[in-house]
């Protein structure tokens, strides 16, 4: 679960104004402006506290926000990769059923085609079958045609 900006905003805060409470104590120590903590004891206990937050607010959080910068880099590539795969099977299923539309109409077209060819060389000269040939002939052409404009 991913922390809202608010809050990273108020974390990102408290450790800079931490940070400078820490930082004005301990040049106020060193420089001799609190009279009264000006012993080495205190400056002692303040100097890791004080290289503490510093440390973590120039090493930690800019890590942090590379490391979540990175992530979303990487869920965006994950996702463009997934979209590239979904589109390659798509496409993939489309070329078949294309092929398989083209086949079914090459063979609707040869069995046509070669019906036609056989009555040509039997030459009849009766107009019924020749009107029947021919409505046989468009029938198989207006079938191909479905064929192709069919969506599945």
């Amino acid at each position: 679960m991913k922390p809202s900006i608010k809050v990273n905003s108020l974390k990102n805060w408290g450790i800079v104004v931490i940070t400078l409470i820490f930082l004005s104590l301990y040049i106020g120590v060193l420089l001799g402006w609190l009279k009264p903590f000006s012993e080495n004891a205190l400056v002692m206990r303040l100097e890791p506290i004080l290289f503490f937050t510093v440390g973590y607010y120039f090493a930690n959080l800019p890590a942090q926000k590379n490391l979540v910068e990175m992530k979303d880099r990487c869920d965006y590539q994950t996702k463009k990769a997934e979209a590239a795969q979904s589109a390659r099977e798509q496409a993939e299923k489309e070329r078949i059923i294309l092929e398989g539309k083209i086949w079914d109409v090459r063979k609707i077209l040869v069995l046509a085609l070669s019906k036609t060819k056989s009555k040509n060389m039997i030459e009849t000269n009766f107009a019924d079958d020749a009107e029947d040939h021919n409505a046989n002939f468009r029938h198989s052409v207006k079938m191909a045609i479905e064929i192709l404009n069919s969506k599945n």
